[in-house]
């Protein structure tokens, strides 16, 4: 029971942190100068582009009963790297920008924090799911060859979720 509710707290921060995200990047659109409109472009497609990955997310843990979900659980892994590496691609000139900008103001710092965020949730959901991936291929020869690296990301996915 207290494992479902950590389940339901982090999907609950993740929601805000994108809604957060959302927010910033919609008032970064409207502001008048260029500079801030540059911000708000990113954001905006950081946020669309880990919705889409938390909307697969939800999808594929509603699958979990079914025998599809360990494919869907692999699909989503390759699309989810593929989605970060655009963000990160995204988002790397604008994370120097900003940490070069010695007049940094609070658009850029809110920038920052809404960038950092993002990218910080759609790692952790990687790990989670990773974790969950292979608990349930235990016996697969990768599973078998690095059983040590694999212990980790079960115990942290073990201890928080149950499914």
């Amino acid at each position: 029971m207290l494992k479902r509710k950590y389940f339901y707290l982090l999907s609950i921060c993740n929601t805000l942190c994108f809604l957060i995200a959302f927010v910033f990047g919609i008032v970064f659109l409207i502001h008048v100068t260029e500079k801030v409109r540059i911000h708000g472009v990113i954001i905006l497609i950081a946020t669309v582009l880990f919705a889409i990955f938390k909307f697969c997310f939800y999808i594929q843990n509603a699958a979990t009963n079914f025998s599809l979900s360990k494919n869907i659980s692999i699909i989503r892994i390759i699309v989810f790297i593929l989605i970060q590496v655009c963000c990160s691609i995204l988002m790397w000139p604008k994370f120097k920008e900003i940490i070069n900008n010695e007049n940094l103001g609070w658009f850029d710092i809110g920038t920052l924090i809404m960038l950092l965020l993002n990218t910080i949730n759609m790692w952790q959901l990687l790990i989670f799911d990773l974790a969950k991936y292979y608990n349930f291929k235990r016996d697969t020869p990768i599973y078998i060859k690095y059983r040590k690296n694999f212990k980790f990301f079960e115990k942290v996915y073990n201890k928080l979720f149950i499914f």
